[in-house]
């Protein structure tokens, strides 16, 4: 009884210290955010726009038949060389201003609102009873390695392409021009860089785990229930639950499609056509703001909404109560048990495995 309460304050004591070390890294990049545009004013200078009457363009009507379209002749042998005014651009600034900016918008206020709503009033899903103190091995050095990676790096392009989408309305009046101008350069080519990381370290996650995360017939039951968010039950699951498999994929495609508009994007040789650019553009955006909204959930239940959930993606081990209350079936298969009964499922876990484990996976802390 002793070990237990002991073993339970030493646990407390690491998760406050662990809360307390995620919570000084967001303030520390979030202070660098803020800092960034103060180069910016040391970067360019001072102009001085002459300010007059605003007069009409005498040839404006030439201008207007131009835009109407249709192709000349010059000796320019490059796509849509013969096109002296695309209306395209026009059409594009239209769409990105007045309808992905506006929604992506909504979009991530409602994902925080609803986050912050269910934590005030279910607070986090806590594990029934004591924990056991035995821990299990989840992931192995490669699987945090890879998805710390991927998670950084998504992270910070998150900050860098929301600053550019949303930059001019949000930040100018705060920082000036001069000062957004630096922290636009800088959002540039930190966003372009980190791309390429992301990108090998995306594929190396995504191959390893695609085996468990193929959806399977438990999935419809944990969907059904919406995890036990509401209930309180706890449905069956494998090693990655159905919300996990579908954030999974959503962010195998949406990066797949991220990558590549990104690539053409910075190497707009490889597609010289404005329509194609302009499409890669909108995919970007899309997928971008998608992504993000549906990380902020995905963050939330891997730390401070699903107790003992962060430890797997930091130490690699998780609890034995933990994992039999959250991942049933999986916990079985490691234990070499027979799944649980469908529809009998105990939250309680025991604190001993089978007699005779002595494969490294479950270890006393």
């Amino acid at each position: 009884m002793m070990n237990s309460e002991n073993n339970a304050a030493v646990e407390v004591s690491r998760r406050k210290r662990r809360n307390r070390r995620i919570l000084w890294t967001f303030v520390a990049m979030w202070m660098m955010v803020v800092l960034a545009p103060i180069p910016g004013y040391f970067m360019t200078t001072d102009t001085v726009q002459a300010k007059g009457e605003f007069t009409d363009n005498p040839r404006s009507a030439y201008w207007g038949e131009v835009r109407q379209g249709g192709s000349g002749y010059t000796t320019d042998k490059g796509l849509e060389a013969g096109n002296l005014v695309n209306d395209g651009g026009e059409i594009w600034r239209v769409l990105r201003n007045d309808t992905i900016m506006p929604y992506g918008a909504w979009l991530i206020a409602f994902i925080v609102v609803a986050i912050g709503a269910y934590f005030m009033f279910a607070g986090p899903m806590k594990v029934e009873g004591e924990l056991s103190g035995t821990k299990i091995k989840r992931w192995n050095l490669y699987d945090i390695c890879i998805h710390w990676v991927v998670a950084v790096t998504f992270f910070v392009m998150s900050i860098s392409g929301l600053i550019l989408l949303y930059g001019r309305a949000v930040l100018i009046p705060l920082f000036g021009r001069e000062g957004f101008a630096g922290l636009a350069m800088l959002c540039k080519d930190v966003h372009n860089l980190l791309g390429i990381p992301f990108a090998v370290a995306l594929v190396m996650m995504i191959l390893p785990w695609l085996k468990d995360n193929m959806f399977r017939s438990e999935d419809a039951e944990w969907l059904a229930n919406a995890g036990g968010m509401f209930d309180g039950s706890h449905p069956s699951s494998g090693k990655n639950n159905a919300g996990e498999k579908i954030w999974f994929w959503m962010l195998a495609i949406g990066g797949t499609v991220l990558i590549v508009s990104g690539v053409i994007l910075v190497m707009p040789n490889l597609e010289p056509l404005r329509s194609t650019m302009i499409s890669m553009h909108i995919l970007h955006s899309v997928s971008g703001l998608i992504l993000i909204a549906v990380s902020l959930g995905h963050s939330y239940m891997g730390s401070f909404g699903v107790e003992g959930a962060l430890d797997g993606m930091v130490t690699g081990e998780v609890d034995t109560a933990w994992a039999k209350q959250h991942h049933d079936l999986w916990y079985a298969e490691q234990m070499g048990e027979e799944a649980p009964a469908k529809g009998k499922k105990s939250a309680q876990s025991s604190t001993t495995g089978p007699a005779g484990l002595s494969t490294g996976k479950v270890s006393a802390s």
